[in-house]
């Protein structure tokens, strides 16, 4: 199961709810299907949860069939998987290959073979005692941002942050929450723990708590 992203988004309707969910990928855990709800959480559900035919969508009439949470969600997602598939591409570039090369003995060898092949490394420029100076990160950056009705937090977007690294979360008529990864750390360690979190790499607050106002701004 996968959303055409030319001229169609594949929406897949919930046996009980009748609602459209986005549906972003199969999961890697049969059965299962990573979507995204109406209040555009990033979710891994049970296929079972939906019509067996899926809904397409086409691209110019989104709003009519999804909400704006559904569709910011559902943008930020497929732009985290190109940046993520631009990493690999890079990292696989990057990555030296090995050569197989025939070497040739004039006299015997203890195995008695007059000549073998040998996978060789290629030689890889050793780097500069200077080492380079680390990127510093900027006080009060933002690095990473979503849109959500409910505070929530997404952990493929926070991860990769440095701990000085901000995100913020816009949340639908109270503000915008935006906090440093160390704080997060600190503040929300109960989130970080929440098996939503390890597991679904997902976690949303149904009422704003109180250790997120010091953080939120209108």
């Amino acid at each position: 199961m996968k959303p055409q992203t030319g001229e169609f988004v594949e929406g897949l309707r919930n046996r009980k709810t009748q609602k459209l969910f986005i549906c972003l990928e199969a999961s890697s855990s049969p059965g299962k299907v990573r979507v995204v709800n109406p209040s555009g959480d990033v979710l891994v559900v049970m296929e079972e949860l939906f019509d067996l035919e899926p809904v397409e969508v086409p691209m110019d009439n989104l709003a009519e069939f999804f909400t704006d949470e559904q569709v910011n969600s559902w943008r930020v997602y497929l732009a985290d998987e190109a940046e993520r598939r631009r990493i690999d591409a890079a990292r696989e570039a990057r990555t030296p290959t090995l050569r197989v090369e025939s070497t040739k003995r004039s006299g015997s060898s203890a195995s008695g073979r007059s000549g073998e092949s040998r996978v060789v490394a290629p030689r890889i420029p050793r780097a500069r005692k200077e080492a380079s100076v680390p990127v510093k990160v900027v006080p009060g950056r933002v690095s990473a941002n979503w849109a959500s009705e409910r505070l929530c937090f997404y952990r493929h977007r926070i991860d990769p942050l440095r701990p000085a690294e901000q995100f913020q979360v816009k949340i639908q008529g109270v503000g915008t929450f935006q906090i440093t990864k160390a704080d997060f750390q600190r503040v929300f360690n109960n989130v970080i723990m929440s098996p939503q979190y390890r597991s679904q790499g997902l976690f949303s607050y149904d009422q704003i708590p109180e250790a997120a106002r010091p953080f939120i701004k209108g």
